[in-house]
């Protein structure tokens, strides 16, 4: 699992999209959070080990990034 952490500069739902390397939405967090700093514990146990992406949406506010998975052998 990793944690997101992203502030906000005011109350809203915000919408976690997370998509594999080739583009398809795996996944999609939908919470109500307080204004500040937050964070979301994202489980990532049943994917394989490779880049992933977000995308962090709060009101018409829109962030991202990328995500590399590892697997311990």
């Amino acid at each position: 699992s990793t944690t997101l952490s992203y502030t906000i500069s005011e109350p809203s739902i915000i919408t976690i999209s997370i998509f594999n390397p080739q583009g398809q939405l795996i996944e999609k967090i939908e919470q109500e959070q307080e204004k500040g700093e937050n964070k979301v514990k994202w489980n990532a146990e049943r994917l394989q080990t490779g880049m992933y992406y977000f995308r962090i949406q709060a009101g018409e506010k829109i962030g991202g990034g990328k995500m590399l998975l590892i697997r311990e052998i």
